[in-house]
Protein backbone atom coordinates (compact mmCIF):
# COMPACT_ATOMS: atom_id res chain seq x y z
CA UNK A 1 0.00 0.00 0.00
CA UNK A 2 2.78 2.43 1.04
CA UNK A 3 4.35 2.06 -2.31
CA UNK A 4 1.13 3.18 -4.33
CA UNK A 5 0.83 5.75 -2.47
CA UNK A 6 4.51 6.81 -3.09
CA UNK A 7 3.69 6.29 -6.47
CA UNK A 8 0.76 8.82 -6.71
CA UNK A 9 2.56 11.70 -4.90
CA UNK A 10 5.70 11.29 -7.53
CA UNK A 11 2.60 11.29 -10.38
CA UNK A 12 1.00 14.49 -8.72
CA UNK A 13 4.75 16.63 -8.20
CA UNK A 14 5.31 15.67 -11.80
CA UNK A 15 1.76 17.19 -12.96
CA UNK A 16 2.64 20.53 -10.51
CA UNK A 17 6.23 20.73 -12.55
CA UNK A 18 4.60 20.40 -15.92
CA UNK A 19 2.04 22.79 -15.42
CA UNK A 20 4.16 25.52 -14.15
CA UNK A 21 3.42 25.19 -10.67
CA UNK A 22 5.91 27.69 -10.05
CA UNK A 23 3.17 30.13 -10.66
CA UNK A 24 5.32 32.49 -13.33
CA UNK A 25 2.46 32.57 -15.64
CA UNK A 26 4.21 30.74 -18.28
CA UNK A 27 7.49 32.74 -19.42
CA UNK A 28 7.78 35.06 -21.82
CA UNK A 29 5.79 34.48 -25.31
CA UNK A 30 7.56 34.07 -28.56
CA UNK A 31 7.03 37.09 -30.99
CA UNK A 32 6.00 37.31 -34.30
CA UNK A 33 7.76 37.67 -37.44
CA UNK A 34 8.78 40.96 -38.82
CA UNK A 35 6.01 42.63 -41.19
CA UNK A 36 7.42 42.51 -44.69
CA UNK A 37 7.04 46.38 -46.37
CA UNK A 38 5.17 46.20 -49.57
CA UNK A 39 7.89 47.06 -52.24
CA UNK A 40 7.90 50.35 -54.14
CA UNK A 41 5.99 50.93 -57.12
CA UNK A 42 7.72 52.78 -60.09
CA UNK A 43 7.62 56.47 -60.93
CA UNK A 44 6.17 58.33 -63.72
CA UNK A 45 8.70 60.58 -65.44
CA UNK A 46 7.23 64.19 -66.06
CA UNK A 47 9.91 66.33 -67.61
CA UNK A 48 11.68 66.56 -69.37
CA UNK A 49 9.39 64.58 -72.04
CA UNK A 50 10.04 62.16 -73.98
CA UNK A 51 11.70 62.28 -77.19
CA UNK A 52 11.68 66.11 -76.45
CA UNK A 53 14.32 67.79 -79.43
CA UNK A 54 15.39 70.83 -78.04
CA UNK A 55 15.37 70.77 -73.80
CA UNK A 56 17.69 74.14 -73.20
CA UNK A 57 17.94 73.71 -69.48
CA UNK A 58 19.10 76.75 -67.40
CA UNK A 59 22.62 77.43 -69.30
CA UNK A 60 25.90 78.02 -66.83
CA UNK A 61 28.26 78.10 -69.61
CA UNK A 62 28.99 77.64 -73.66
CA UNK A 63 29.10 73.75 -72.82
CA UNK A 64 26.98 72.98 -70.34
CA UNK A 65 23.43 73.49 -68.41
CA UNK A 66 21.63 72.44 -65.86
CA UNK A 67 18.76 70.50 -66.49
CA UNK A 68 15.56 69.93 -63.88
CA UNK A 69 14.51 66.18 -63.97
CA UNK A 70 10.63 65.75 -62.73
CA UNK A 71 8.47 62.62 -61.85
CA UNK A 72 5.17 61.53 -60.19
CA UNK A 73 5.81 59.70 -56.89
CA UNK A 74 5.64 55.71 -57.01
CA UNK A 75 3.93 54.33 -53.96
CA UNK A 76 5.58 52.70 -50.51
CA UNK A 77 8.96 54.61 -52.04
CA UNK A 78 11.21 56.49 -49.63
CA UNK A 79 13.90 57.67 -51.72
CA UNK A 80 14.83 57.64 -55.90
CA UNK A 81 18.05 57.18 -57.71
CA UNK A 82 18.36 59.48 -61.15
CA UNK A 83 20.28 57.83 -63.55
CA UNK A 84 21.40 59.94 -66.85
CA UNK A 85 22.81 58.94 -69.61
CA UNK A 86 24.69 60.36 -72.39
CA UNK A 87 23.74 58.06 -75.74
CA UNK A 88 27.14 56.56 -76.66
CA UNK A 89 29.31 58.16 -73.82
CA UNK A 90 29.04 58.57 -70.52
CA UNK A 91 26.43 58.48 -67.37
CA UNK A 92 25.89 59.92 -63.55
CA UNK A 93 23.83 58.47 -60.96
CA UNK A 94 21.96 60.96 -57.77
CA UNK A 95 21.00 58.76 -55.02
CA UNK A 96 19.07 59.64 -52.21
CA UNK A 97 16.32 62.24 -53.23
CA UNK A 98 13.56 62.13 -51.38
CA UNK A 99 11.18 64.11 -53.35
CA UNK A 100 10.13 64.25 -57.16
CA UNK A 101 12.38 66.40 -58.33
CA UNK A 102 16.20 67.39 -58.59
CA UNK A 103 18.85 69.30 -61.20
CA UNK A 104 21.38 67.49 -62.85
CA UNK A 105 24.67 69.58 -64.68
CA UNK A 106 25.24 67.89 -68.24
CA UNK A 107 27.20 68.59 -71.86
CA UNK A 108 25.16 70.42 -74.35
CA UNK A 109 24.38 69.74 -77.46
CA UNK A 110 24.10 65.57 -76.61
CA UNK A 111 21.25 63.35 -76.58
CA UNK A 112 20.12 61.91 -72.83
CA UNK A 113 18.47 58.87 -71.51
CA UNK A 114 17.32 59.11 -67.92
CA UNK A 115 15.55 56.87 -65.75
CA UNK A 116 14.28 56.79 -62.07
CA UNK A 117 14.40 53.66 -59.77
CA UNK A 118 11.87 53.82 -55.99
CA UNK A 119 13.26 52.28 -53.10
CA UNK A 120 11.75 51.70 -50.04
CA UNK A 121 13.14 51.43 -45.88
CA UNK A 122 12.76 47.61 -44.86
CA UNK A 123 13.24 45.80 -48.24
CA UNK A 124 15.92 45.26 -51.10
CA UNK A 125 13.05 45.37 -53.99
CA UNK A 126 13.18 48.26 -56.32
CA UNK A 127 10.84 49.49 -59.11
CA UNK A 128 12.48 51.04 -62.30
CA UNK A 129 10.49 53.56 -64.42
CA UNK A 130 10.45 53.65 -68.22
CA UNK A 131 13.16 56.03 -70.26
CA UNK A 132 12.97 59.22 -71.22
CA UNK A 133 15.09 60.63 -74.18
CA UNK A 134 15.79 64.01 -74.81
CA UNK A 135 18.15 66.35 -76.88
CA UNK A 136 20.11 68.99 -74.92
CA UNK A 137 20.65 71.63 -77.36
CA UNK A 138 24.05 73.12 -78.18
CA UNK A 139 25.28 77.17 -78.10
CA UNK A 140 23.69 78.84 -81.46
CA UNK A 141 22.86 74.58 -82.88
CA UNK A 142 20.32 75.40 -85.81
CA UNK A 143 20.33 71.09 -86.73
CA UNK A 144 19.76 69.02 -83.87
CA UNK A 145 21.16 65.15 -84.24
CA UNK A 146 18.81 62.47 -84.62
CA UNK A 147 17.61 60.35 -81.98
CA UNK A 148 19.57 56.96 -81.40
CA UNK A 149 18.38 53.87 -82.80
CA UNK A 150 17.04 51.56 -80.19
CA UNK A 151 15.82 47.98 -81.19
CA UNK A 152 12.66 46.45 -82.33
CA UNK A 153 14.33 42.80 -82.91
CA UNK A 154 15.94 40.83 -81.47
CA UNK A 155 15.25 42.71 -77.75
CA UNK A 156 18.33 43.54 -76.03
CA UNK A 157 19.58 40.06 -73.89
CA UNK A 158 17.19 38.13 -75.68
CA UNK A 159 17.73 35.03 -77.26
CA UNK A 160 16.45 34.12 -80.55
CA UNK A 161 16.46 31.52 -83.54
CA UNK A 162 18.31 31.57 -87.25
CA UNK A 163 16.50 31.27 -90.37
CA UNK A 164 18.87 29.32 -92.58
CA UNK A 165 21.55 30.51 -90.87
CA UNK A 166 20.45 33.99 -90.64
CA UNK A 167 18.99 37.03 -88.81
CA UNK A 168 16.73 40.06 -89.85
CA UNK A 169 17.39 42.41 -87.60
CA UNK A 170 15.44 46.07 -87.60
CA UNK A 171 15.56 49.22 -85.14
CA UNK A 172 13.90 52.47 -85.10
CA UNK A 173 15.17 56.08 -84.93
CA UNK A 174 13.70 59.31 -85.21
CA UNK A 175 14.77 62.65 -86.62
CA UNK A 176 13.28 65.74 -84.90
CA UNK A 177 13.68 67.78 -87.99
CA UNK A 178 11.99 65.68 -89.86
CA UNK A 179 15.44 64.81 -92.40
CA UNK A 180 15.56 61.18 -94.21
CA UNK A 181 18.07 59.01 -92.24
CA UNK A 182 20.43 56.67 -93.32
CA UNK A 183 21.47 54.07 -91.05
CA UNK A 184 25.15 52.18 -90.63
CA UNK A 185 24.87 48.32 -88.70
CA UNK A 186 27.30 46.55 -86.76
CA UNK A 187 27.34 43.14 -84.84
CA UNK A 188 30.06 41.36 -83.68
CA UNK A 189 30.84 38.01 -81.54
CA UNK A 190 33.17 40.70 -79.76
CA UNK A 191 31.66 43.10 -76.72
CA UNK A 192 33.95 46.13 -78.11
CA UNK A 193 32.77 45.33 -81.79
CA UNK A 194 35.93 45.02 -83.37
CA UNK A 195 35.87 43.28 -86.69
CA UNK A 196 32.20 43.76 -87.26
CA UNK A 197 29.76 43.03 -89.81
CA UNK A 198 28.95 46.24 -91.14
CA UNK A 199 26.30 47.30 -93.19
CA UNK A 200 26.66 50.81 -94.65
CA UNK A 201 24.11 52.90 -96.55
CA UNK A 202 20.68 51.53 -95.18
CA UNK A 203 17.43 53.35 -96.21
CA UNK A 204 15.15 51.29 -94.18
CA UNK A 205 16.00 50.25 -90.72
CA UNK A 206 16.25 46.33 -91.26
CA UNK A 207 18.82 44.54 -92.53
CA UNK A 208 19.47 40.80 -92.40
CA UNK A 209 22.99 38.75 -91.61
CA UNK A 210 24.38 35.61 -91.70
CA UNK A 211 25.50 34.50 -87.96
CA UNK A 212 26.44 31.41 -85.93
CA UNK A 213 24.52 29.36 -83.46
CA UNK A 214 24.73 29.36 -79.74
CA UNK A 215 26.74 32.66 -80.00
CA UNK A 216 26.35 35.62 -78.30
CA UNK A 217 26.76 39.09 -80.88
CA UNK A 218 26.98 42.24 -79.78
CA UNK A 219 25.58 45.61 -82.19
CA UNK A 220 24.59 49.22 -82.56
CA UNK A 221 23.47 51.26 -85.21
CA UNK A 222 24.82 54.48 -86.74
CA UNK A 223 22.20 56.97 -87.93
CA UNK A 224 22.51 59.99 -89.86
CA UNK A 225 20.80 62.57 -91.15
CA UNK A 226 23.10 63.85 -93.60
CA UNK A 227 24.43 67.03 -91.08
CA UNK A 228 24.76 64.94 -88.31
CA UNK A 229 25.25 61.39 -86.80
CA UNK A 230 24.07 59.81 -83.59
CA UNK A 231 25.77 55.96 -82.56
CA UNK A 232 23.78 54.13 -80.28
CA UNK A 233 24.30 52.29 -77.27
CA UNK A 234 25.48 48.76 -77.79
CA UNK A 235 23.14 45.84 -77.22
CA UNK A 236 23.08 42.08 -77.22
CA UNK A 237 21.34 38.80 -78.20
CA UNK A 238 22.59 35.38 -78.19
CA UNK A 239 21.66 32.61 -81.17
CA UNK A 240 20.14 29.70 -80.61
Amino acid sequence: MKKYISLLVVVIAGLFSSCGGDGGGGGTPTPGPTPTPNPPTAATLLTPVNNENCETGTNISATQATVAFTWAAGQNTDSYELKVSQLGGSSQTKSGISSGSTTVTLQRGYQYSWQVVSKATGTTATATSSTFNFYLAGEGEEFTAPYAATPVYPRSGSTVPLTEGKLELSWEAEDPDGDSLTYTLEVSPLDDLSSPITISGLTEPVAEVELVSGVIYYWRVTTSDGKNSTQSIIYTFRTE
